[in-house]
């Protein structure tokens, strides 16, 4: 009975820390849009919008899948060399996402906002 009273209350206590942190991530996803919306041209603010959206799902999709492949042809769980090498592809493909923003950035400098 001790061990079952003691997972309701560490339950009680973890999850509205657990909320919290991860309730930015919402703020975030509006801000974003919001930004999308503002500077996209008015005849193209919905595909802008619906290309975020799949790219952002294809991410959530595909990159645990990605990185479970990595993992497993790498040495698997146990191996430290496995798990930099997944988190070496992690970050690659944080690099790729920002490389690829780069040109839109120099295009949008010349631009004010309205």
């Amino acid at each position: 009975m001790t061990g079952f009273s003691t997972y309701w209350s560490m339950l009680t206590v973890v999850q509205p820390i657990w909320g919290m942190s991860n309730e930015p991530v919402g703020w975030v996803s509006g801000i974003i849009f919001g930004g999308y919306v503002l500077l996209a041209p008015p005849g193209h603010r919905g595909a802008t919008m619906a290309v975020h959206v799949v790219v952002g799902f294809s991410g959530v999709r595909f990159g645990p899948m990605l990185a479970g492949i990595a993992l497993d042809v790498s040495g698997g769980q146990t191996s430290v060399q496995a798990w930099g090498l997944t988190l070496t592809l992690i970050g690659g493909f944080g690099l790729l996402g920002l490389a690829s923003l780069l040109p839109l950035g120099r295009q949008a400098r010349g631009c004010a906002l309205r």
